[in-house]
């Protein structure tokens, strides 16, 4: 179908395939990719001319010769097989190797979308995203407990240690964020569930990129206050107490949370 292809069992317009293609660390892997869809999409052997034409349909600019080039290639990785004089099909390491990355595609693509969807643009969104994080946080904290290592532990107290140190006079806003926010992405990384982690990760990282953008955050004004809480939860994940690490998380969070709610109405981003 003109303007559309498919891949595997996966109808994508044009749209998805401009942002799949973002997702290919160059272009070369991109045509590798497109030319191996083509030929699965097929079901038979296919030439560099009939894939020129495919390629052509749907708005993707490669020449026949730098087919030709790549087809030998992907034959040379084991993906790819020649028919005769028909063209060539994929081999079974091909159609794996083509399941493989477009399950990759699919978990990308779902990623795009999360972060999309907890992108912030108000000061309302925060404090949504500050109560997302409690229910993910005060389970990370008690795996904290129970997986941390002595290595993990104590690269927690060097960073508790230095959010006292900054949460003093002379260290600007900037430090003070990435200091408080580096106790919770370290948290996050000793649970050991992978789901988490990863969740928490990315909605830490927009949580920093609004935050930076605000006049006055209560986090920049409770810093001495937070460092505090930041030490219990180091003590209680150091002792292996999860239940503790749990408690003193959910009162973490929940102090931050009211602290929020209490400026709605009051900050503003810069220039919004």
């Amino acid at each position: 179908m003109a303007g559309e292809l498919k891949r595997g069992d996966t109808l994508l317009p044009k749209k998805e395939r401009i942002f799949t293609e973002e997702f290919f660390f160059d272009g070369l892997n991109y045509m590798d990719f497109q030319i191996l869809s083509c030929i699965e999409e097929a079901k038979s052997p296919l030439g560099a001319w009939v894939i020129k034409e495919k390629m052509d349909e749907i708005g993707v600019e490669i020449s026949t010769t730098t087919i030709g080039r790549r087809l030998k290639a992907l034959e040379a990785q084991g993906f790819l097989m020649q028919c005769s004089n028909l063209g060539r099909i994929l081999t079974p390491k091909g159609r794996r190797h083509l399941e493989h990355v477009n399950q990759f595609l699919s978990r990308s693509r779902l990623t795009q979308d999360m972060i999309e969807k907890i992108s912030i643009t108000h000061y309302l969104e925060l404090v949504s995203i500050y109560q997302a994080r409690r229910g993910l946080e005060v389970e990370a904290a008690r795996l904290a407990a129970i997986h941390a290592t002595p290595e993990e532990v104590e690269e927690l107290r060097k960073n508790t240690q230095r959010y006292k140190l900054i949460s003093k006079e002379g260290f600007t806003d900037a430090e003070v964020l990435d200091t408080s926010l580096k106790f919770h992405y370290i948290v996050a990384g000793m649970c050991r569930n992978y789901f988490i982690t990863s969740i928490l990760n990315m909605i830490l990282n927009e949580n920093a990129q609004f935050e930076k953008k605000l006049k006055n955050p209560i986090i920049y004004e409770s810093s001495g206050e937070y460092a505090l809480e930041h030490d219990k939860i180091a003590d209680a994940i150091a002792i292996g107490d999860a239940d503790t690490a749990a408690a003193l998380m959910y009162e973490h969070m929940t102090s931050i949370i009211d602290r929020e709610n209490s400026q709605i109405g009051f900050m503003e981003p810069d220039g919004g």
